[in-house]
């Protein structure tokens, strides 16, 4: 085995590494924002906000952003 197949085996590996930290980090990032979108309340009311048509609103009809 070679010098050039040892590198790109490393490589290889490296970039394995770094995919499966992105992911890790990606899917814990939407994790998290899930819980602070679940946790989300209005400002003026304070009732818990809802997905409506892909907005965070308010049931009682105020602003919420």
């Amino acid at each position: 085995m070679g010098n050039d197949q040892k590198d790109r085996f490393g490589d290889k590996l490296r970039d394995l590494e770094h995919a499966r930290e992105d992911k890790y980090f990606a899917d814990r990032e939407k994790e998290l924002l899930a819980k602070m979108r679940a946790k989300a309340s209005c400002p003026t009311c304070g009732d818990p906000l809802e997905e409506k048509d892909g907005a965070r609103v308010c049931k009682n009809g105020h602003e919420a952003d």
